[in-house]
C-alpha cells in the first residue's frame, strides 16, 4: 500500500499479491506448477482489478551439469503510478489505463559442462493484451500520454556466460 504526496500531487495505490507454487521431482524431471493472485486498486483511476496468473515450469536434467528448462506463465504489468496520475507540461496522465495481460513462453538450456565457464541460453515470446504504448495527444503542443493498444508481441533470445572466480575476479 502506498499513500504519498509529491508537491501538489497525491495518490493512493493499493497493490497486494499472494502466490503458491511447488516443485515436484521424479527422476531427471522437475515440474513446478504455480498460481498467483494480484489485487490492484489505484484511487481516482479506473485501475481496480483482481487477476489470477497460473504458471507451469518443467526442467529436465540432461547430465549432472546440464539442464533443459521451459515455462509457460500468465502475468500482468501494472502501469506506473505517474502514468495514471502525474500531469506535466508535456505529459498527460491517463487514469483509464488497464493492466497489460501477458502470456509468456520461455525455453532454454543451462550448463557448466565447459571447465571454468557457466553458460545459459534461452528463447522467449510474450503475447501481450492491452499493451501500454506511447501516443501523441497534440503534436503541435508536444504533449503525449500512454494508452492501451490491442495486442503486442515481444520475442527474442538471451545468452549469458560467467567464469568461475579467478583471484576474486569473475567475468560476466
Amino acid at each position: 500500500f502506498l499513500n504519498a504526496e509529491i508537491g501538489s500531487l497525491s495518490f493512493d495505490e493499493h497493490i497486494a499479491a499472494a502466490y503458491l507454487n511447488d516443485t515436484i521431482t521424479f527422476g531427471n524431471f522437475s515440474v513446478t506448477p504455480g498460481l498467483r493472485f494480484d489485487h490492484v486498486d489505484v484511487k481516482d483511476t479506473s485501475l481496480k482489478t483482481d487477476f489470477v496468473s497460473p504458471s507451469l515450469g518443467v526442467t529436465y536434467r540432461l547430465a549432472d551439469n546440464t539442464i533443459l528448462r521451459g515455462v509457460v506463465a500468465r502475468g500482468v504489468n501494472i502501469p506506473g503510478i505517474f502514468s495514471l496520475t502525474f500531469d506535466s507540461e508535456f505529459f498527460v496522465p491517463n487514469p483509464d489505463l488497464k493492466l497489460e495481460e501477458v502470456w509468456s513462453y520461455q525455453a532454454g538450456i543451462e550448463t557448466t559442462a565447459l571447465k571454468y565457464l557457466w553458460l545459459k541460453a534461452g528463447v522467449f515470446r510474450h503475447d501481450i493484451e492491452d499493451a501500454i504504448t506511447y501516443e501523441d495527444v497534440s503534436v503541435d503542443a508536444g504533449t503525449w500520454t500512454y494508452v492501451n493498444k490491442s495486442k503486442a508481441r515481444r520475442q527474442g533470445y538471451e545468452v549469458e556466460a560467467r567464469t568461475l572466480p579467478f583471484y576474486n575476479i569473475t567475468l560476466t
